[in-house]
């Protein structure tokens, strides 16, 4: 059996991997999962379709007026997800014509809007992106929310009206408004705004956020940087508001970072070292101040940030990516590599190998574990348990560590993942150094469950 090593994960790979894991949960309890195209051509048609506890799968693609004839506002109903293929490949474009999503009433709080690149709003009012008005309480993350445009209030996203919905794991970037360019919250509205990327947006009053007229957001593990405002706020403005603003890195907005608010527990003002934001990329750079200085007790805070990569390592980050532990591209070996359903056997046996800079010796053999199948992420997921041993079991003069996984808990997790007899299902086993360094790599086996041919 070849070998392969694991290699990095694009971000599109990571959102297609996310968007086939809801398409296996989320229509469950009888609720239904209704897809655009192949059920309605239209986003608004499956949205009128659906009923409360229904998810709206939105392949990729750019849905607009002069593509698939589509209608904006789109208008959320109470109670159903609206789950885009990722911000990367699937775009709700205006086309100037309207704001983009119109929310109103939306007091379910299942209700989400995920996986999307939302642009090209624009309305001589609020909200040119997404707007919630009338006590909405839904979901917003995991967006590119950019290029939009509203009158008044939230260029990107208007919180309005009394609404307190949870804003999470967006980048908010290159929106305007006279008041709130990237985010707007006015009239009793309370969002809580967590782990966002505001960067970019420029208005007359409050850049990046902008509260008025009691609106009292909670604003935390954010990075709002270089936003920039006519007269004041380039980053934070407040009127007759007093958020709460803990943990965040508000730093290069012009004319000030805060107006009439400051800085909270945890906040700092720094460059937060993103790789290329000219470029769009708000990754954080190794060093940056806002890795592991975000509070972990945040509300709405995601268990996964804007990649899908796990969010809590040790301290959450700021902002909406994590920062990600380079990791050591680990060479494994399933032996044999047939998987016998029918095979009375105890154990799974896998032979790790490491690069020439790093000794299978120092791998923690407490934390190996198959942590994907077909890159889907196990949750659990499943520990080795057997014994293990160091050797050279392929004799090309680099030590082997072999490790076995439990058979029954294996060929237990593919049959319930839909796995049977010819299927050939990649394998990802990943674990720790003693130093703390990550390893990865895969193998693929194939199933027989024939009772012969293998195990």
């Amino acid at each position: 059996m070849e070998r392969k090593v694991m290699l990095p994960w694009s971000r599109l790979s990571v959102m297609t991997v996310v968007f086939a894991a809801l398409v296996l949960t989320v229509g469950s309890a009888g609720a239904t999962v209704i897809r655009v195209p192949a059920d309605y051509p239209k986003v608004q048609q499956a949205i009128d379709a659906a009923s409360s506890g229904d998810t709206v799968m939105v392949a990729g693609g750019r849905y607009a007026p002069s593509t698939n004839g589509e209608s904006f506002p789109i208008r959320m109903k109470n109670g159903v997800r609206l789950i885009g293929a990722g911000a990367a490949v699937c775009t709700l474009d205006a086309e100037r014509t309207n704001r983009v999503i119109y929310c109103s009433g939306i007091s379910d709080t299942f209700t989400r809007v995920e996986g999307f690149t939302i642009t090209n709003g624009n309305i001589r009012g609020n909200g040119g992106g997404i707007v919630c008005a009338g006590s909405s309480a839904l979901t917003i993350a995991n967006n590119v929310v950019t290029g939009n445009s509203a009158y008044w209030d939230g260029g990107g996203i208007d919180c309005d009206h009394s609404s307190f919905q949870i804003i999470t794991n967006n980048v908010v970037t290159g929106n305007s408004a006279i008041f709130g360019g990237g985010i707007g919250c006015v009239y009793g509205s309370s969002p809580i705004i967590t782990n966002n990327t505001v960067t970019g947006n420029s208005s007359t009053y409050g850049g990046g956020i902008g509260c008025w007229y009691s609106s009292n957001a909670t604003i935390t593990n954010n990075t709002v940087t270089g936003n920039s405002a006519r007269y004041y706020g380039g980053g934070i403005y407040c009127h007759t508001s007093s958020p709460t603003i803990t943990y965040n890195d508000v730093w290069g907005n012009a004319p000030q970072n805060y107006y009439r608010c400051g800085p909270g527990t945890g906040c700092i003002s720094a460059d937060p070292l993103f790789v290329d934001p000219t470029a769009g990329d708000y990754h954080l750079q190794p060093g940056s101040p806002c890795i592991d200085t975000g509070d972990n007790n945040a509300h709405g805070l995601q268990g996964v940030d804007f990649d899908g990569n796990p969010r809590i390592i040790a301290v959450v980050d700021m902002g909406a990516f994590e920062y990600q532990v380079p990791v050591i591209e680990a060479t494994i070996d399933f032996d044999p590599d047939k998987l016998n359903f029918a095979s009375k056997g105890k154990w799974v046996t896998c032979y790790i190998e490491l690069p020439p800079d790093y000794s299978v010796e120092d791998i923690n053999t407490s934390t190996v574990a198959i942590t994907r199948i077909d890159g889907e992420k196990l949750d659990p997921l499943l520990y080795r348990e057997g014994p293990t041993e160091i050797g050279d079991y392929d004799e090309d003069g680099i030590a082997d560590l072999m490790v076995k996984f439990d058979r029954e808990k294996l060929i237990d997790i593919l049959k319930s993942m839909g796995y049977g007899d010819g299927d050939v299902v990649e394998l990802t086993v990943g674990g720790k150094l003693l130093n703390g360094k990550l390893f990865a790599g895969s193998d693929t086996v194939e199933i027989i469950d024939k009772g012969k041919d293998g195990g």
